[in-house]
This record gives C-alpha cells, structure tokens and sequence, in this order.
C-alpha cells in the first residue's frame, strides 16, 4: 500500500558514497547487481540475508571483492523489522557515506489529502501531503532532529523509518520526491563516516522499518518503545 515499483525496476536498498582523490563523491552503482537471498525462520521470527558481492562507482572505480551485507530480521507478532549493514574486503576505500535503508517509490495515500511527514525537528514539525508538496528536506541527528525517525502517514496507514543508535552518530533522515518517477519519493537515512581508508565498514546499530495505524503519536510511541529501555534514559 506504501510502496510503488513500476514493473522491471529494481531500487536500491543501500548506496555509497566514495571520497575520490578528485574530492568528489561519487555514488556507489548497487543496481548493477541483485544480492544472494537466503531466509530461515524459527518460532521467534524470520530472518533474511542479503549478500550483494562486488560494487562500482559511478566515475568508473570498481571493486569486485567488495562484499556488502544487509541482515533484515523479523520478530513473531512485530510490525517493524531491523535491518543491519556491513561492507568488506573494500581494499581501503574512503567511504564517507553509507546510504542505509533506502526506500523509494512510495506513492501518495489516496489523494494525498490527509497524508503527513513527520519530522521530529527541535519540538516537532508535519509536512502535508508531502509527496505532492515537498520536493525535498534533510536534517541531521544529533542536532535539529531531537530523534533519528521519520514517518510518513495517512488516516489508513504508515510508514516508519528510525536509527536504533545508542552512541550519537552524525546522520541525516532525508526526504526527496523523484525526478524519474513522478509522484513518488524516496526516504533514506544517511550515515556519515570520517575520510580515512578502510577494509571494513560497519553500522554498530540496527535501522528500523515498520507499519502502524496513527498519527503522529502512534509514531512516537513505536520510537519512545525502543528510547525508554536505553540507558540514557532509565532512571
């Protein structure tokens, strides 16, 4: 009901972004290939392994020992999966960038009237019908975003998106619309790493991705489910 793919197109889950000796920032080419799949489930939920193996940049720079890792996990009776991220054998590239979760192709609601984004900007702030309305906005955490998710919302249904981070790591949560697929957009959250060459990169948290009914309260709550059990925030 979110999300909209046109038939044969196939988005990305993650990209990357790759500090060039030009200084430029050329995107990681993930559509290139489709990951290696392999799902187990048990009494306590289903997990997925995606495994995507090499990865090119879009001015020409190629790795094809590059493995990257997506580990998506869901738990029996829940709406909201986590998603993990890893990248090896990357033979000391500089990533500065890691574009994780991306969703795009989510369509308006309806007619869009009703819709909401949610952005939880200083005390909090809601975009209308933002798939029409709002071509753009990005906002980093920690900083002018008090917390790391995003939720966009209709009286029918909703999309949640968050950082389960417990150590503060500089990130944005951005939402563009298409300029190739019209009237759709996309939501990513984009993690920001120091220039310095490296094997391995990793996300030490997980990323969440659910439903819920509500407004913005309901998406409130599902973040304030993971805030309160932080140590930050025990009494």
């Amino acid at each position: 009901l979110l999300v909209s793919v046109p038939a044969g197109v196939y988005h990305a889950l993650w990209a990357l972004n790759l500090d060039a000796a030009t200084g430029t920032l050329p995107y990681a080419d993930n559509n290139s290939s489709r990951p290696a799949v392999t799902v187990s489930s048990d009494s306590t939920g289903t997990v997925a392994d995606l495994v995507w193996h090499g990865v090119g940049f879009t001015n020409g720079v190629s790795n094809p020992s590059a493995v990257i890792t997506v580990k998506i996990r869901l738990a029996t009776g829940s709406r909201t999966a986590s998603f993990t991220f890893r990248a090896e054998s990357l033979a000391g590239s500089r990533i500065t960038h890691v574009l994780f979760p991306v969703i795009a192709g989510i369509s308006a609601l309806g007619s869009g009237a009703d819709n909401e984004l949610l952005l939880p900007e200083y005390g909090g702030r809601l975009f209308p019908d933002p798939v029409h309305q709002l071509s753009g906005f990005g906002m980093q955490y920690p900083g002018p975003l008090s917390m790391q998710m995003i939720a966009f919302y209709s009286a029918q249904a909703g999309l949640f998106v968050a950082g389960h981070d417990l150590n503060g790591q500089t990130k944005h949560l951005q939402w563009f619309t298409s300029s190739t697929t019209p009237q759709t957009a996309t939501i990513r959250i984009d993690h920001l790493f120091p220039s310095q060459p490296a094997d391995a990169l990793s996300l030490s948290y997980e990323c969440v991705i659910g439903t819920f009914q509500g407004d913005w309260t309901a998406a409130a709550d599902l973040y304030k489910a993971w805030a309160a059990g932080t140590p930050w925030v025990k009494g």
